[in-house]
């Protein structure tokens, strides 16, 4: 499973343009080892959301293959639990790229409009309020 989330996010980030068919039929097999192994799976997408976070307080602008990490986690796991063992981390790092990455160009523009839509998918899936 952890091998799998792993060739994902390289070849996210090492091809060009985005195989965006396999990538996607990787993580429906993601999908369905991550109900067998639970556990494994989400120790491997929480050890990725830690890298990302340490990733991004470096001032770097973020990688593809995060963003990948962050659509796949939003389709594999139930955004019902309002404290999930992938999903909450999931939206605090979303919501600290949004704060700390202004529109400043292109790039900051168009990844923070997608993370901003998956944080509302999220949101809005889970029933969460912003109020």
């Amino acid at each position: 499973m952890t091998v799998l989330l792993d060739y994902i996010l390289w070849i996210t980030d090492e091809m060009s343009p985005i195989p965006f068919d396999v990538v996607e039929t990787l993580t429906r097999h993601t999908h369905s080892l991550s109900k067998v192994y639970p556990q494994i799976s989400a120790t491997a997408f929480r050890g990725h959301l830690q890298t990302m976070h340490s990733f991004m307080s470096s001032g770097k602008p973020i990688k593809k293959s995060f963003l990948i990490l962050l659509s796949a986690i939003s389709t594999i796991y139930p955004t019902s639990d309002h404290f999930h063992l992938v999903v909450s981390p999931a939206i605090l790092v979303m919501a600290k790229y949004l704060e700390n990455n202004p529109p400043v160009n292109l790039y900051n523009m168009a990844a923070g409009a997608y993370v901003a839509t998956l944080c509302a998918q999220v949101c809005y899936q889970s029933d969460l309020s912003f109020s």
